[in-house]
């Protein structure tokens, strides 16, 4: 059996690396597909997706906005990011923000892996601090 690869889905053990490379931040042909792939990944409509997006942030968003907005050949309409938060609560995905955190360098957590990496991160320091202390108490008995 063929194994499938998730393209999709991010590494949590991977170190992102920002990006320096000249114009590797113009994401003008990026976030329009982005937002194209997460309404199909949703499996809604367009006009379903705004309409929450209308009821979440009591701004009025119509199906020709999101049209708009994930059109690449419409390079004057772009999409706003104060209605990410929105646009993703709207159709179940993370997509652009995983996206953008890479960009930037970092990593997009959610729900329980937010608490997998403070554990992961508190057990590290808990593990430092009592090699400091073995190595302290080590240096007391040696001075007495």
């Amino acid at each position: 059996m063929r194994k499938v690869v998730d393209s999709r889905t991010l590494d949590l053990f991977s170190v992102p690396v920002q990006s320096t490379i000249p114009g590797a931040l113009n994401l003008n042909l990026e976030v329009p597909g982005m937002l194209s792939l997460a309404i199909k990944d949703s499996g809604m409509d367009r006009d379903v997706i705004a309409f929450q997006m209308s009821r979440l942030t009591g701004d009025h968003i119509s199906e020709d906005m999101l049209n708009a907005w994930t059109a690449k050949s419409k390079t004057q309409w772009r999409f706003p990011l104060q209605y990410l938060a929105a646009f993703e609560v709207a159709t179940g995905t993370h997509l652009v923000s995983h996206h953008m955190a890479e960009k930037c360098g970092g990593t997009f957590l959610i729900g329980a892996d937010v608490l997998q990496a403070r554990l992961g991160k508190r057990l590290s320091q808990k593990k430092q601090l009592e090699e400091e202390i073995r190595d302290l108490q080590k240096r007391i008995s040696g001075a007495v």
